[in-house]
Parts: structure tokens; C-alpha cells; sequence
């Protein structure tokens, strides 16, 4: 009898066992600018539910309004409840995995109980429909459409409080926010698009002080201390996702490897050590997929993809590789993102698209091998691009000729008689793969004297009531919003050189690239702007001592570009072409002194 109840308990735990040991099945999830809301999914799910997804990412109504949860304004419950109807009633049936998307732009103060009362008490509306839409957990999206509350820089009490101190009520801050969520669902996945994937450069540095002052310097830099409060308050059943966003332009199976080992192994680095234990248990490896830039849709699918120069059935071959590699590296959930395209209504779904992911999903699920590589396929069109997009490429020169009056008066009006006597460079371009034509004719015109370089920026702009004004104090993230960028070598060659970049607030931000940005260079130039009806000004000067230059000699030349970044129509341009960014030194133009 002992020996039949000793056998039945050794099966009771190998059955146990091996249901532990067992994978978790991946899941693909959609989301993308065709994310419904609950009012559509109630109506449309069993249409929705053939698609190839496991589950989607959804909003709930009055978008973007109960999506940007970091707000300090309080929303009005009552307004929601069509949403708990809404959510109550969708009857899922093949979509199991879903989320309801919240967003990080922000006007609260990290230290104002006060403002995080009103968030924690969004995000409890926000659980609430997930809870009774029966979802796996919230979609929290950090990136700040909007004010960063990321930056240690930008924050209102930065001048008074240190990047430890602001460590620490983050954390405190993203404890609550796990605790809110896990009121209503008790196993909630928090799926995010990125975490610690997003400083690979700064998961290498072996010096923890040499760490810390990279993060105070880094956009997202205060994100991690989130994670950290998040993995405080984590129940057992809670798991918290990387999404890995820059898995967008993958092209290879290593690199899908190499990330996963640096967000599962190395990346533990940037955490409390209490909650490196921890971390391993909740955080969940994802992947991200791109439709629009494997396809070649919309400006990012032209720029630096090799999309372009592929078939349309090598197109889809390339996205069932990514689909492969990202659901094969996953832990559990891959996000498929796309912005010119509807899954949901069948509008302009590239050829191949669907089929490429089923196909994928098939092999996984029966362990089998992708198949095939495209690798040498991607680098032959990558090169065929270079080059097409290479003999197209305006690269500029502008002899500079020196001051030869009193300066101008450095006040936003380019009436000085000065700014009529000196170079006016040539019209601003946008990214070579966007064409030659920009939507409106911005000009700069440069000179010099023994004490400083002096730029003058005219905009011409349409759409005034449009523009995106961001940042109130010096080194805030004013590049999200409308501005002009100045970059200068140090010397002929394009690196070690400045950049400055200036709203039309007149908010400064500046920085000096050798090997990476230096945010703490701080040099002290004069800049002044006017905003008028249809066009914007952006007059500055910048003194040779402050850049660590000295006044040119003739004949000197250094590399330089100056560009803008307009957000009413999302155009960006500069005086020398670049192919996917303003930050080319390659592609940066020549000043030559006189």
C-alpha cells in the first residue's frame, strides 16, 4: 500500500514538474494607428478574431485624453462608463492576450502627492476596464508624447533636488503605479515597449558612478528607477515585459540573441540589488515588429530601409524572418506595430504581409526551422540603397565671410543691417530619400568676428498655430518639438563638434559629440527668437571661448550643418543633406572662413 501511494505521489510531481517545465505558448499582439476602442471591438471581434494575432492593444474612449494617465487634471469617471459596459460586454474568443494602452506625457511633478493622487487615480479607471474587458494586463507606452518625464533635466524641481533624489520618488512613484494596477488585476501583465534594452551603451559601462552620470544626462534616464518601484510592489503572478522597440530594424537572427542575452542577463546591472532576484522572476523578454519599415510605407519605410530596393515577395520573406526570430527570442509575447495600414477594415495591407505571419507563427508552434536567411539578401539591397540614395545626396559648401560692421543685436529681428551683408546659405533640404523640395523655404545666414560665430535662422511657417513648443529650461528635450539645430566641428574634421539646438521659446539645449553627447557641455551663447503669423526667427551667437575654439583663420574649414525640425507638417530639412537624421557628421556641409 505504502509502495502503490510512494508511486501515485512521484507521478503527482512529475506531472506537476513537467507542467512547470512546459513553454509558454508565444503570442503575437497587434497595435499600431488602427488601435480601436472598446465601443469597436464590441461590435467587431468575431471579424477582428481572424486575423493571425493571439490578442491587440486597444484604447478606451475620448483618446488620447484617457490614455495620458500623467496628468494632473482629474478625469470625470462618469464619462466612462459606456467604457465599463463597452469592456464588459466583448466576448473574446481567439484573442486571449489583450491590453488597454496608456501613455507617459506629462504635466505632474514627481514630488507633488497631489498630482500623483490624480494619476494613480486614472490608472484605476484605466484597470478597472481592463479587469472587466477580462485582459491580461495595461499597455504602458514611456515614450513622452509631450513633456518628458523621464529627464532628469526637464523636471520642475531639477534646480533643488539631485538625480538620487529624483531616483528615489520614482521609484516610490512606480511601486504605486504596480500596486494600482494589481488592485484589479492581481496577475497582470504590464507590457512595455521598451526598458532596459534601451541603454545598451550604458549596460556596458563597468563603473557604477560612470553609470549614474549617464543616466542623469539621458532622456529616459529616470525610467529605470520606475522598473525599480514597479518590481517593489510586484505580486507573484505579475510579470512586467521588455519590448525591445529597437528590434524595429533587426535584420538577423544575432541580433535577436544578443539582445535577449543583455536584457535577461547584463542589463540586471542598472537595478537595485534587491531586485536583481527579482527582475529575473517578473521581467518577460519581447520583440517588437515594424510593418511599415520591412514594407517600405510612409517616410520611415523610405528613409534608411532597404525596403525600396526589394520585391514585394522578399519584402514579405524578410517579415517572416523577423516574425520568426522575434516570437522564437520572446519569453511569451511579440507587438507588431504599423501606422499605414488597418487590420482591422483590410486597408493597404502590403502583398505577402498576412501570410508571411501566419507562416511564421505555424513554424514556431511546430518547432520547426525558419527555413531560409536573408541576410545576404538584405545587405545586397542595403548597398543598392547607399548608393542610389549616395548619388542623390546634396552635400554643401558656403565660403563665410567675416563681420565687416558692428554685430547684430542678438533680440529675434533680422532687420539688422549686418545680417544683409553676409552669407545667406541655400535653401534647406529634407532626408535625400524624401526628395530635394521642401514644404517651405527655410534660409540661414552665417558670419563671424574674433569673438563669436553668428547664425541667423529664418522659418517661414504656414501652421503657426500648429507648431509643438517643448521645454521650459535649458537642455530640455526641445528636439520633440518645433526647432533648429547648429552643428560645428571643432576642427576640419566632422567629430569632436557642438550642436546646439533652440526652440522657438528661445529654450536652449547643447551638447558636444566625440565618441557620444555630452549633455553636461555647457557653454554660455546668446539666442534670441520671435514668433510672428507666418514665420518663426531664431538669431544666436556663439563665442569661439565657449566652444573650446579659437576665431578661424582664413581659409579655415570645418564641417557644419544647420537644420530644422517642423512639426506641423513632420518635416525635417537642413542646409546639407542627410539621409535619416540631422546627427550625420558624414553628411555635414563645409564652411570654408574668410
Amino acid at each position: 500500500m505504502r509502495t502503490c501511494t510512494a508511486c501515485a505521489l512521484i507521478i503527482i510531481i512529475a506531472v506537476a514538474a513537467n507542467a512547470q517545465s512546459s513553454p509558454i505558448r508565444k503570442k503575437l499582439i497587434e497595435y499600431g494607428w488602427d488601435t480601436p476602442d472598446c465601443a469597436y471591438i464590441r461590435q467587431h471581434i468575431r471579424e477582428m478574431e481572424k486575423t493571425p494575432f493571439d490578442g491587440l492593444i486597444f484604447h478606451l474612449p475620448h483618446w488620447v485624453g484617457s490614455a495620458s494617465i500623467f496628468t494632473k487634471a482629474k478625469w470625470d469617471e462618469a464619462q466612462f462608463e459606456q467604457a465599463f459596459e463597452d469592456c464588459r460586454k466583448i466576448e473574446w474568443k481567439k484573442f486571449t492576450d489583450n491590453f488597454i494602452i496608456v501613455l507617459a506625457a506629462s504635466d505632474m511633478d514627481w514630488f507633488s502627492d497631489e498630482d500623483w493622487e490624480a494619476v494613480t487615480y486614472h490608472l484605476g479607471i484605466v484597470a478597472k476596464c481592463a479587469a472587466l474587458a477580462r485582459c491580461r494586463g495595461i499597455c504602458f507606452d514611456a515614450e513622452p508624447y509631450g513633456n518628458n518625464p523621464w529627464q532628469y533635466s526637464s523636471q520642475p524641481r531639477a534646480s533643488e533636488k539631485t538625480f538620487t533624489e529624483y531616483e528615489a520618488i520614482v521609484r516610490q512613484r512606480g511601486a504605486q503605479f504596480a500596486r494600482v494596477v494589481q488592485q484589479h488585476l492581481p496577475k497582470a501583465v504590464i507590457h512595455t515597449f521598451f526598458q532596459l534594452s534601451l541603454f545598451p551603451q550604458i549596460i556596458k559601462e563597468s563603473s557604477p558612478e560612470k553609470r549614474q552620470q549617464r543616466l542623469a544626462q539621458e532622456g529616459y534616464g529616470l525610467l529605470p528607477a520606475f522598473l525599480n518601484g514597479m518590481l517593489d510592489a510586484a505580486g507573484p503572478g505579475v510579470r512586467i515585459t521588455d519590448g525591445n522597440e529597437p528590434a524595429y530594424y533587426y535584420t538577423s537572427p544575432k541580433q535577436y540573441d544578443d539582445v535577449r542575452k543583455m536584457v535577461k542577463k547584463d542589463a540586471p546591472v542598472m537595478l537595485a540589488p534587491e531586485n536583481i532576484g527579482k527582475y529575473r522572476k517578473h521581467m518577460q523578454m519581447s520583440q517588437a515588429l515594424y510593418v511599415d519599415y520591412v514594407f517600405g510605407l510612409g517616410v520611415w519605410g523610405q528613409r534608411s530601409s532597404p525596403a525600396p530596393m526589394l520585391s514585394p515577395e522578399d519584402r514579405a520573406r524578410w517579415f517572416e524572418h523577423n516574425t520568426y526570430h522575434a516570437l522564437r527570442t520572446a519569453d511569451e509575447f511579440v507587438w507588431l506595430y504599423s501606422e499605414k495600414m488597418n487590420w482591422w477594415t483590410h486597408t493597404d495591407l502590403p502583398p505577402g504581409l498576412e501570410q508571411a505571419v501566419r507562416s511564421a507563427k505555424q513554424k514556431i508552434a511546430q518547432g520547426t526551422r525558419l527555413g531560409f536567411e536573408v541576410a545576404p539578401l538584405l545587405q545586397s539591397a542595403k548597398d543598392r540603397r547607399q548608393a542610389e540614395l549616395r548619388a542623390k545626396l546634396i552635400t554643401r559648401s558656403a565660403e563665410i565671410a567675416k563681420l565687416a560692421s558692428a554685430p547684430p543685436v542678438i533680440d529675434g529681428n533680422l532687420g539688422d543691417a549686418a545680417w544683409q551683408q553676409v552669407t545667406l546659405l541655400d535653401p534647406f533640404v529634407p532626408y535625400v530619400a524624401i526628395g530635394d523640395k521642401a514644404k517651405v523655404e527655410t534660409r540661414a545666414r552665417v558670419t563671424y568676428d574674433d569673438r563669436n560665430l553668428y547664425v541667423a535662422v529664418r522659418c517661414p511657417e504656414p501652421k503657426v498655430g500648429e507648431m509643438t513648443l517643448i521645454g521650459e529650461r535649458r537642455d530640455d528635450p526641445v528636439w520633440e518639438g518645433d526647432s533648429v539645430d547648429v552643428f560645428l566641428s571643432q576642427g576640419e574634421a566632422p567629430t569632436p563638434h557642438v550642436h546646439l539646438i533652440l526652440s522657438p521659446r528661445n529654450v536652449q539645449w547643447d551638447a558636444l559629440f566625440t565618441d557620444r553627447n555630452v549633455v553636461d557641455f555647457n557653454p554660455k551663447w546668446q539666442s534670441a527668437t520671435l514668433i510672428g503669423d507666418a514665420e518663426w526667427t531664431a538669431e544666436i551667437a556663439i563665442p569661439w571661448s565657449e566652444v573650446k575654439m579659437k576665431p578661424p583663420a582664413p581659409g579655415e574649414r570645418h564641417r557644419a550643418n544647420v537644420c530644422r525640425q517642423r512639426r506641423p507638417d513632420s518635416e525635417q530639412t537642413s542646409w546639407s543633406q542627410t539621409f535619416d537624421g540631422f546627427c550625420e557628421p558624414e553628411n555635414f556641409g563645409t564652411w570654408t572662413f574668410r
